[in-house]
């Protein structure tokens, strides 16, 4: 059966290469993005932080959102603040884009999406969710996340796949730019490869997870971060 897969946050590297790597192995691809200015074929207008334009994607594209049966959520943003640099309209917006926005939009999708093979729902979230973040809000929004996919397991393991993907930095994201030198060299002294993980390999394992020889997981957190000592 031909997988057709939506890709929430087209706006990454990440983003780009997962499409690139599902399109090489006959993916029909979607994505969503919040630029208005980028809509081209296969794109769908999409901003987490307004609630108006998720409640118009999912009544303006029911059509197209009958035929897909994977879905990849990859948008999220990120300040890299410590808990003493938030203000409360940050708080608010990393919480509502990151939980609140995203989680009532996968709780919407599992009514539309296609039931004719059982559908997966892949979430890239962070290592952070589980160890912890200088960032604590964004940690805090990702792990809120893993309890809704939990719960959601729970509640439909019979119609639907959920997995978790939590990567450490990886290579030549905007997190990876954004971090300084010594804390890059402290993360790579931390895995015995002495490695960041590339964009195009993590998105290969993606795509490989998607394939049937993985029927079998469901409900995984799987932690890419090269064997890091926490």
């Amino acid at each position: 059966m031909q997988k057709n897969t939506l890709i929430i946050g087209s706006s990454s590297k990440l983003s780009q290469a997962l499409e690139k790597n599902l399109f090489k192995k006959k993916h029909n691809v979607y994505l969503t993005t919040s630029n208005a200015v980028s809509i081209k074929k296969n794109y769908f207008y999409l901003d987490l932080n307004d609630k108006s334009s998720l409640k118009k994607f999912l009544s303006s594209n029911q059509k197209t959102l009958s035929k897909i049966n994977n879905v990849i959520i990859v948008s999220a943003i990120i300040f890299g603040k410590n808990e003493k640099e938030y203000s409360y309209e940050e708080i608010k917006k990393i919480i509502d884009i990151n939980f609140i926005n995203s989680s009532v939009l996968i709780k919407s999708l599992l009514e539309q999406i296609s039931k004719k093979i059982v559908p997966h729902i892949i979430f890239i979230s962070s290592i952070s969710a589980i160890r912890g973040s200088y960032d604590p809000y964004y940690a805090s929004s990702k792990n809120a996340m893993h309890a809704f996919l939990k719960s959601m397991h729970q509640n439909r393991s019979r119609e639907f796949r959920f997995n978790i993907i939590c990567p450490s930095l990886i290579l030549d994201t905007n997190m990876y730019k954004q971090m300084s030198k010594k804390n890059i060299s402290k993360l790579k002294n931390k895995n015995p490869l002495k490695q960041i993980i590339k964009i195009d390999d993590f998105t290969k394992i993606i795509v490989d997870l998607m394939s049937d020889h993985w029927i079998s997981l469901n409900l995984k957190e799987l932690v890419l971060d090269l064997g890091e000592t926490r």
